[in-house]
This record gives C-alpha cells, sequence and structure tokens, in this order.
C-alpha cells in the first residue's frame, strides 16, 4: 500500500471519528490559520498556546510578564500571539503543524480545543 493511500486512509479515519472534541480546520501548506479562545477573563496573568501531536505536547507560545517567547523551533518566526484577545495565528503552515491545539489561560487549562490538519495540494483535491 502506498504511503499516500495510507495517508488518506489516516485522515478519513480521524475525520470519520471525531477523534477531538471542539473546532476542526483544514489548510493546505503554506497558508495561515488562527484560533482564539471564546473568551478571555478582564484579568490574565499568562497565555500559552500547546501543541499536542500524538504523544508529544510543546509550547507553541506563551505570554507571562509582558514577554512573549516561541519556545518550540516549529513555531519560531512563524506565530504570533494577540495578547488583548489570546488569538494565536500561525503563518507559512507545514505539515507538522497539524494536531490538537490547547490554551492555558492564567495557568488554567482551558476545555476548548482546536484540531489543524495541513495537507499538500493533492491531499486536498482527493478530500
Amino acid at each position: 500500500m502506498s504511503l499516500q493511500l495510507l495517508t488518506l486512509i489516516s485522515i478519513v479515519v480521524f475525520f470519520t471519528t471525531g477523534a477531538v472534541s471542539g473546532t476542526e480546520v483544514v489548510k493546505a501548506v503554506g497558508e495561515e490559520v488562527s484560533f482564539g479562545p471564546d473568551k478571555l477573563p478582564a484579568s490574565v496573568s499568562s497565555i500559552t498556546w500547546k501543541h499536542i501531536k500524538g504523544a508529544e505536547t510543546v509550547k507553541a507560545i506563551e505570554w507571562e510578564d509582558g514577554v512573549t517567547d516561541t519556545p518550540n523551533p516549529r513555531f519560531s518566526g512563524i506565530t504570533t500571539l494577540d495578547t488583548a484577545t489570546g488569538q494565536i495565528t500561525i503563518k507559512n503552515l507545514k505539515i507538522e503543524h497539524s494536531g490538537v491545539y490547547t490554551i492555558d489561560i492564567s495557568s488554567k487549562e482551558q476545555a476548548q480545543r482546536f484540531t489543524l490538519t495541513v495537507m499538500g495540494e493533492w491531499m486536498l483535491i482527493i478530500h
């Protein structure tokens, strides 16, 4: 079985089983995506966006004490955070950005989850 067919089957299974509750977004390589919390509390001491892919969880971007940092090189130079709204924006998407995104506000994980699937052009045609 070809790698392309296996990838397609994996994506179909992922979407049909509803692997993660929350917002699901499909984008093409090179596009841009933004996610944001439903609302941001009046007093916020920190915001951390995490990326979960398989068993790995990394910080995509974080803000605390007025300082914004992108600790993981996968997100460096392409990820921004609007501290007024809590919205994360990732530009120039790559397939490696696919996964689940969660947000911690003032060190408390929020229930809201965002699932991003980044596809190459050939996969979008099939999809």
